[in-house]
Order: structure tokens, then sequence, then C-alpha cells
């Protein structure tokens, strides 16, 4: 089995970057055999970020930065999508770059999923400025390849987080996928602020 660590990135978010980095390389998946590979997409305006850490890790670059931020990360979520169906990945974790998992994130996502079945297996993110759980975002949810398989990540307007799509999605359509939460205080999740609240409106 092989996992997919992977999410879009952008040079607004750079404080995060390293942080991210050291925390996803502490990860522990306890599975004999079971690896997992690294990538981000990168959709700054000048593909800063691919220029600063491509020579520490898979980088790949969106090729339409132009767009708005919700187009953008929709259309890099179905990039990372194919990528992980061309390439043979069992899963997708997708973790946000601003999101620190606990050292037992992946293991503990990975065995959850697997006793239920389970297609999407969401983690609770706390807010940023505020202790308000983010619910069924993808800032750390565990992808089955059926569900890469049957669902893309796109909008039905421009201004449309893509996580609102595919739950409208999964709502509306019988997809036959097994989606659930992951329970409250299984592992730890850090969301990083911004110090600089001014460069998000440029995400």
């Amino acid at each position: 089995m092989k996992t997919l660590i992977a999410c879009p990135v952008h040079i607004c978010k750079s404080y995060a970057l390293m942080p991210w980095i050291e925390a996803v390389c502490g990860l522990r998946p306890e599975r004999v055999h079971h690896d997992f590979e690294l990538l981000w997409l990168d959709n700054s305006p000048r593909h800063e970020i691919y220029d600063l850490y491509h020579k520490i890790l898979p980088v790949g670059i969106l090729t339409s930065p132009e767009d708005l931020p919700m187009q953008r990360i929709a259309r890099s979520m179905e990039a990372i999508r194919w990528h992980m169906l061309y390439n043979d990945f069992s899963n997708w974790l997708s973790l946000e770059c601003d999101v620190i998992p606990s050292p037992n994130a992946l293991n503990e996502m990975l065995v959850n999923a697997d006793a239920f079945n389970l297609d999407w297996l969401s983690a609770t993110v706390p807010g940023r400025e505020n202790d308000q759980p983010i619910r069924f975002g993808f800032g750390c949810s565990l992808f089955s390849r059926r569900f890469c398989e049957r669902v893309k990540f796109g909008q039905e307007h421009p201004g449309q987080a893509p996580d609102a799509f595919v739950m409208k999605i999964i709502k509306e359509l019988d997809l036959g996928l097994n989606v659930a939460e992951l329970p409250a205080g299984v592992i730890t999740l850090k969301h990083l602020k911004n110090p600089d609240p001014e460069l998000e409106v440029h995400w």
C-alpha cells in the first residue's frame, strides 16, 4: 500500500511550509510495507513555492494561476486526484499546508478508514482565528482510491469552496461511498495562523 500526502500550496502560506514538512516527515505509519509520498501543487502567481522547495520535495505547478482563489484550489485538487489515480496510490491524505498533524495522524486515519471501510474519512480541523471547528473540509481528509475514481473536485460557481461542492455531490448522488468523521481526540491537529494576515488576500 502507498499513500499520497498532497495539497495545493501558495506563497501566502510560506510561514507554514517548513513546520508542515517537519511534521509530515515525523509521521509514523505502523504498518509493515506501508509507504507514503509527498506532493505540493503550487498555484502561486510566479511559482515561488516551486522555486524555493522543488529540491526538497516534489512540487507541481498549476498552469493557470490567474483564476480566482477557489478556482485555483479546485483545479489543484483535481490535478492531484489524477496524479493519485495514475500513479497507483491506494489512498490520498489531503493535508492542507498550514495544518500540522500529530505523529500518529496518518496511522490513525488509515486504521480507522480500513476498520469501517471508509472512502472519505475527515478529521475536524480547528479554526485558525478562533476555536470554531472546520468539519468535512479538506484540511485533513483521507480519500480512498474508489472515492477518487467516482468524485471529481470542481465547482458550480467560481466562489464555491471545493469541499462544499464535493459534499453537495455526495449528498445528491448515490455514489455508493462511505463517509465519516474521525472521532475527536484520536489525533491532534494544529492550524497555524498567518503572522501577516494581509497576505491572505493574495491567495
